[in-house]
């Protein structure tokens, strides 16, 4: 009798993409265990200045958990979707909670900025916005086939380096491209790198057209989680992702001698550094958890994981507004900052118990 082939049931989770999640949502909901508040104190400073964002021509690890939480994004895209359309979902109803979920996070997104910031701000530049829409745009291009969704992640990655090197920005005599309105003031000095340059790429609206450079990483994400549902656990599917990601490492590391890593510019360089670096680690942690089994250690980061845009919003409100406190009503120097770094623990200790909690009694909040 001939061998038959046996499919391998696509998982409902993937339990390194929730430990994955939730070692990111660690980093940043601790602010790097108060690391993010060290980065003028002497000898631990170099430390520190990892944990904020490098805001020019540069790259910090801070500049790298915005695409880890796009990308992980783009990787449930496919479990949550191919799943329902298996379960006899129409493509209609999935596109109506695709879309209701891109505008639920886009929504709290507007909330959360302008409660911060005291007054109504509608856009897309906070994180939840970018994972609503970025999502939603991974969701409409599923069912084309991988081959072209990986060429369009490619053409994304090539328009909007066009736009840089040939768009004029307004603002600049004589006008400059976007890279060189934004590269020059390193070079001419005098002016205000993120005053001059990145107010008239916001004026011109040039800041929100090249974060589509984001939507790359999201697809990525997607294409991953696509392979991942399809062929099961896999130490082949594990090795592939380690070396596609070390390859987009050193593609992008080549790349910035040429073209500087920068986040504001969402520089084709700093896109494939840190997506290389994404889809490195979720093929490490595939391996690890889902192909050897190693999952003692696990439970926390999984639940994490799962809570994770709850324990994000949490954070971001209640740390952001305790911090701007703690900095008017205490003097600075040492007792500032030992402060802050101790509520910044406290907080997220907190946040961990309360959502422990919650998990014991059966309770996920997902958002």
């Amino acid at each position: 009798m001939p061998a038959q082939s046996i499919p391998v049931p696509a998982p409902r989770r993937l339990l390194s993409l929730d430990v994955f999640r939730g070692l990111v949502i660690v980093v940043l909901a601790s602010r790097g265990f108060g690391l993010y508040y060290l980065g003028s104190v002497p000898y631990i400073g170099p430390l520190g200045r990892q944990f904020v964002h490098h805001g020019g021509m540069g790259l910090h690890f801070w500049d790298l958990i915005m695409p880890f939480f796009l990308f992980i994004a783009g990787v449930a895209v496919p479990f949550s979707y191919l799943g329902r359309l298996e379960r006899g979902e129409g493509w209609g109803l999935m596109f109506r909670h695709a879309l209701g979920r891109f505008l639920r996070l886009f929504l709290l997104g507007v909330v959360m900025v302008s409660i911060l910031d005291g007054r109504l701000v509608v856009g897309f530049a906070n994180i939840l916005a970018q994972i609503g829409v970025f999502g939603f745009g991974a969701f409409l291009v599923l069912r084309l086939p991988r081959r072209v969704q990986l060429v369009l992640s490619f053409a994304v990655i090539l328009g909007t380096e066009l736009l840089q090197q040939l768009f004029p920005v307004p603002g600049f005599t004589p006008p400059l491209p976007a890279f060189a309105a934004f590269l020059g003031p390193v070079f001419q000095g005098g002016r205000d790198l993120l005053g001059d340059s990145a107010s008239a790429l916001a004026a011109a609206g040039m800041d929100r057209m090249l974060n589509a450079n984001f939507f790359t990483i999201t697809l990525w994400g997607s294409l991953a989680g696509q392979l991942l549902r399809r062929r099961g656990p896999s130490a082949r599917t594990a090795r592939m992702f380690v070396l596609l990601g070390l390859l987009g490492i050193l593609t992008g590391a080549g790349a910035s001698v040429a073209i500087p890593f920068c986040k504001t510019l969402c520089s084709s360089s700093y896109i494939l550094f840190s997506g290389g670096w994404a889809i490195a680690l979720l093929g490490t942690l595939h391996w690890i958890i889902d192909v050897r089994g190693r999952t003692a250690w696990t439970g926390i980061p999984a639940v994490l994981g799962m809570n994770a845009l709850f324990i994000f919003v949490v954070d971001d409100i209640v740390g952001t507004l305790a911090e701007r406190a703690i900095i008017a009503a205490v003097p600075g120097g040492v007792q500032e900052v030992l402060i802050l770094v101790g509520f910044a623990n406290a907080l997220f200790f907190a946040l961990v118990g309360v959502v422990l909690l919650m998990h014991k009694r059966g309770i996920t909040i997902r958002i």
